[in-house]
């Protein structure tokens, strides 16, 4: 549970502002940009491994920046399980 509320502190901090606290691409920035957001919420998204979305908070993709100097290990795979939670909820 404390992992899972980590992920969510360092996803609300990091992620939100673009994908938003539900993670449908429509944060308050997210909105502003020209290439959108991914949603979190698509049968594509859901399909996909944790070890992407690992691999994506390192290394970026597309115009989203890496962010393998700014969260730790650890807390990368924190906000990954918290990906997975509110693609279940």
């Amino acid at each position: 549970e404390a992992f899972l509320k980590r992920g969510q502190q360092i996803y609300n901090r990091t992620c939100a502002a673009c994908h938003a606290s539900v993670g449908n691409g429509e944060g308050l920035v997210g909105k502003r940009l020209l290439v959108r957001p991914t949603s979190l919420h698509s049968d594509y998204m859901y399909g996909l491994t944790p070890g992407h979305y690992f691999d994506v908070i390192t290394n970026g993709i597309r115009t989203m920046q890496p962010y393998r100097h700014m969260i730790n290990e650890k807390d990368r795979w924190a906000v990954v399980v918290y990906i997975r939670s509110l693609q279940i909820s």
